[in-house]
């Protein structure tokens, strides 16, 4: 049950079902050695970081785009 909600959450917050898989096999299968498992995980949590960073990106260029709508369009060159 544990496990479903899991898949459930990390589908919520936009993972795949093949990432949320290659979690989910490295945690439950007896062939990754501890530190292979914790490298996997590591792994996720950097490119959780990466997505988390472009995501403030994109909204702070919408919040800037928010503020500059109908303001006069000043496109000097």
């Amino acid at each position: 049950m544990q496990r479903l909600k899991m898949i459930k959450h990390a589908k919520m917050l936009g993972f795949t079902l093949s990432e949320i898989a290659d979690v989910l096999t490295v945690w439950i299968e007896d062939e990754f050695s501890v530190a292979q498992k914790r490298a996997c995980l590591e792994r996720k949590l950097i490119q959780i970081e990466e997505k988390e960073l472009a995501l403030k990106e994109l909204r702070a260029g919408i919040n800037n785009a928010l503020f500059k709508v109908g303001l006069p369009c000043d496109d000097a060159f």
